[in-house]
């Protein structure tokens, strides 16, 4: 398994057995094994977070004969998962146990899988007697609600540092994708006057005006523009919630709007033609703005990723989910960015989440063979 010195099957054992289910998250214990672990194999640490319990750590490993033009390639991934759910679990979720190939716990492929490919293959890269670019892990506290810990890190500039290329461990099935749509999440506040169910011309019935608000939502232009790769971007009102009793003509209604685009579908337009289409009496505040994640496949970070991958037919396919990359491709000012990992998405947020070891060994030889080809003298990108 390349020359890394760590089982990634055993790390991912490790890390599905630390409870980091968000909220509450708790990712410190999880943090401080992976830092404990790195920095006996010569990387430097650094953990950050204005929650003692809830730290991003960034572990660098040095080039030996840095390249001025050579920035260092960065890996990504998340150590929160979501809550168990409410379906009973047919193993414990926290124990990282193997059945028929696969290891099964919550995370176990979204995705400390990915964590312990990505660390092992680094651990692998350091034994290399030459690199002439660094490797810099980023591991976050908090995506699952947001991409909340990578957002905390790019707020102050000097913790990153620079970036040639990104790699981010989201399950993938050991399949590299180029992107991921942009998420634009919206809380619409319809007010209404309330009054007595049995008199209701002395109120304003809120729940009748969103009505005309979804309407209004359903007919908004803009949404046939198509990304040759993405597709449409799209609108889905997701939730909705109003009226306090039956017999009482509601005075608020809140509405939960998701939409999701794509390179080229400005939010700031769409947020702007929301506003001047609803009526005056709405109140529309954005909960969650992550722009889309895209890079060409031509470019040749991507183009080399997809060889190692030992895919290099495969077609060029995008992310339904965001990621930490939503930010981070961004504050890095566009570096090529790959989303690619073990596990299966499918298997993500659902009980008895599970993940393949075969996935596991894989996505770590190939992190290892990126990595090696990226710091190697002959490489000019």
């Amino acid at each position: 398994m390349g020359h890394t010195s760590v089982d990634p099957v055993r790390l991912t054992q490790t890390l599905v057995s630390f409870n980091t289910v968000n909220p509450p998250g708790n990712e410190h214990e999880a943090a401080s094994y992976l830092e404990e672990l790195l920095v006996t194999h010569g990387f430097h640490t650094e953990m950050r977070g204005k929650c003692s319990s809830r730290p991003n750590l960034i572990a660098r490993l040095p080039a030996t004969t840095p390249q001025e033009h050579r920035a260092p390639l960065v890996f990504s991934g998340h150590l929160d998962t979501v809550p168990l759910g409410n379906v009973a679990w047919r193993v414990n979720p926290f124990a990282g146990e193997v059945h028929d190939g696969h290891i099964y716990g919550r995370g176990s492929s979204d995705m400390k899988s990915g964590i312990a490919a990505l660390v092992c293959s680094a651990i692998g890269v350091s034994q290399k007697t030459e690199r002439q670019a660094a490797i810099t892990l980023v591991l976050s506290w908090g995506e699952e609600t947001g991409c909340e810990g990578v957002k905390e890190l790019v707020s102050t500039p000097e913790a990153l540092g620079d970036c040639g290329a990104l790699i981010v461990a989201e399950p993938t099935s050991g399949a590299p994708l180029v992107g991921h749509k942009g998420t634009l999440w919206l809380k619409i506040s319809v007010p209404g006057i309330t009054a007595h169910g049995a008199m209701p011309e002395n109120g304003v019935n809120a729940i009748y005006r969103s009505c005309d608000v979804i309407s209004a939502l359903r007919s908004l232009p803009g949404f046939a523009y198509k990304h040759a790769v993405m597709g449409v971007p799209t609108l889905n009102i997701g939730t909705i919630s109003g009226g306090l009793n039956i017999n009482s003509v509601p005075d608020n209604v809140e509405i939960g709007v998701d939409i999701r685009s794509v390179p080229g579908f400005s939010h700031e337009a769409v947020l702007r033609a929301i506003r001047q289409n609803l009526p005056s009496y709405c109140e529309t505040t954005a909960r969650l703005d992550l722009k889309p994640v895209y890079t060409d496949p031509e470019d040749p970070f991507v183009k080399k990723a997809v060889e190692l991958c030992y895919r290099p037919s495969l077609p060029t396919k995008v992310a339904h989910y965001f990621t930490d990359a939503a930010v981070l491709q961004q504050h890095f000012e566009y570096p090529p960015t790959v989303i690619l990992g073990p596990g299966a998405i499918d298997m993500a947020h659902r009980s008895n989440e599970c993940c393949s070891i075969e996935d596991i060994i894989r996505c770590t030889e190939v992190y290892e063979s990126i990595a090696s080809w990226y710091v190697d003298a002959a490489v000019d990108l």
